[in-house]
């Protein structure tokens, strides 16, 4: 655990950044819970260091990137869970949006079959798959800040039931999510 702890502190500080060492920890653990998690229990699989800890891609540190950056972001606009839905009925999906919906409902279903199989890599998999669904949603549609209010307001609910998703899910598999990445 310390040497993922100081390789993450490295890495961070290669790029920049300054955590505490909670935060550190938990994206230490978070990549170690992470790779270990996305594997097939029944294959055979070599632990790399550099896999582990990688930022883009299928790592626990992208996960965990994905989750603290649309945190911040319904924290800046002011989400709050509470707010009313009433003029978001007209308000069309993206396909962006339709992705995250779709990840959201299938949730059950694959914590079902993790229950039934003890195939975790499924839900990893899943974690994955929707943490890219978040970003391309951030990269192909507007701001936040450019849309209308009642197309913000149903933005803001998608991604906030996608994170409570992702909490959730990690919670499951103990994967730690820092406050700041």
């Amino acid at each position: 655990m310390e040497e993922s702890f100081d390789r993450v502190k490295t890495i961070l500080r290669e790029r920049g950044k300054e955590l505490a060492d909670s935060d550190i920890r938990a994206v230490a653990l978070g990549a170690i819970i992470y790779s270990f998690m996305a594997q097939d229990r029944e294959r055979d699989w070599v632990f790399e260091w550099d896999k582990v800890l990688a930022f883009e891609g299928s790592s626990g540190p992208y996960l965990q990137y994905t989750y603290v950056r649309f945190q911040k972001m319904l924290t800046e606009f002011g989400y709050d869970e509470d707010m009313s839905l009433e003029n978001i009925t007209s308000t069309p999906l993206t396909p962006y949006d339709r992705d995250l919906v779709l990840d959201i409902l299938g949730f059950r279903d694959i914590l079902t079959q993790c229950a039934i199989t003890y195939k975790f890599h499924l839900l990893i998999a899943h974690l994955t798959t929707t943490a890219r669904h978040l970003n391309a949603l951030y990269v192909n549609t507007p701001k936040l800040r450019d849309t209308s209010e009642s197309e913000r307001a149903l933005r803001m609910r998608i991604i906030a039931q996608t994170l409570e998703m992702i909490r959730y899910a990690c919670a499951i598999v103990s994967i730690p999510l820092p406050r700041e990445m």
